[in-house]
């Protein structure tokens, strides 16, 4: 995700603007333009209010808090999808196989970028080692998740901001043997496969949900607040009934901000890792027993998000466009 400094210089030049030019219709010093630009310095608000002026970019989308993330008030952060639109962008689907190849790709290289704002050193060796596995392995990995998406391509989708994409998000509905095996330890995600996966399920694996890194000058909060949004409308889109019971999700936390997000949406860990990668396992259910009543609040609210964003899916919601399924583009 771009960062202030590049948002500016980015729009400047999209706008045919030197930075003589901007720093004149903002005002401000040649030299207090090249230091923005830089990003290394500390710049008052005010300083980023007039720049953002003369380049027609909002304070909110000049904000520099890369920490602020919109799954640390999820699923409350929604409540503006349920109030206004709730359905899916056209550019959410993958229109072809090179563009299911792409997504996966693109989710393979934030997952690094995961790793990077790791709080601490010490917090990704383990999940560096994994990830470096994977790395190994690559072949194998794209090819599992265009047989999963060629089986049912609502489990991969975009995440958009308005028109441009800026996340990818990977749910599965799957059997109860795959879900039960990734639960109990007894094998890891790579080896849930297209054969496990399922038009609907009560079983859902939370496989991924990533912001696609450098691709679009959006606040950082905006992107993660759609990649929210999109994650849950695929937990409707794909669960048969979330308010039934015997509806559960897994998840895994593939780095320290995947566990972050897990565990601010409901999700508990389950005391096991996975076999291989070692990942930590967590489990996402209103009825799972020895939950904290803050967990319970938001496993509880998030259960009738999905419920609510379900009552918006179309009646064809599971249709999709025959080069999905033949995987022509």
């Amino acid at each position: 995700m771009l960062r202030r400094n590049q948002i500016i210089q980015q729009r400047r030049r999209e706008l045919g603007m030197t930075q003589s030019q901007l720093a004149e219709e903002a005002e401000l010093s040649l030299r207090t333009i090249q230091i923005v630009e830089k990003g290394r310095s500390s710049v008052r608000p005010e300083t980023i209010h007039r720049i953002g002026d003369a380049l027609g970019l909002t304070d909110d989308q000049l904000r520099d808090d890369t920490s602020k993330d919109a799954f640390d008030s999820w699923p409350w952060s929604l409540s503006k999808f349920i109030q206004g639109d709730p359905t899916l962008s056209e550019h959410a689907h993958c229109r072809g196989l090179e563009d299911a190849r792409a997504a996966v790709r693109k989710m393979r290289a934030s997952w690094g970028e995961h790793l990077k704002r790791s709080e601490s050193p010490a917090d990704g060796d383990g999940f560096a080692i994994a990830d470096q596995k994977l790395d190994d392995e690559y072949p194998r990995y794209e090819q599992r998740y265009l047989e999963i998406w060629k089986t049912n391509p609502n489990c991969i989708l975009y995440s958009t901001a308005g028109t441009q994409r800026c996340g990818v998000t990977i749910v599965l509905p799957v059997t109860d043997r795959a879900y039960d095996e990734l639960r109990q330890g007894k094998c890891t995600f790579m080896d849930v496969e297209a054969s496990d996966v399922l038009p609907e399920s009560q079983n859902l694996i939370l496989d991924s949900a990533v912001e696609l890194h450098g691709s679009h000058a959006q606040p950082w909060y905006g992107v993660t607040d759609s990649v929210s949004f999109t994650l849950f409308f695929q937990m409707a889109l794909l669960s048969i009934d979330p308010t039934a019971d015997g509806f559960r999700m897994l998840g895994f936390a593939a780095s320290p901000i995947n566990l972050k997000r897990l565990c601010g949406t409901g999700f508990s860990p389950c005391g096991v890792h996975m076999p291989e990668y070692g990942y930590e396992i967590c489990e996402f259910s209103t009825g799972v027993g020895g939950q904290s009543n803050e967990t319970y609040k938001r496993s509880a609210t998030a259960t009738h998000y999905v419920n609510l964003f379900k009552q918006f899916l179309p009646k064809n919601r599971l249709r999709v466009p025959s080069q999905a399924m033949t995987g022509k583009t």
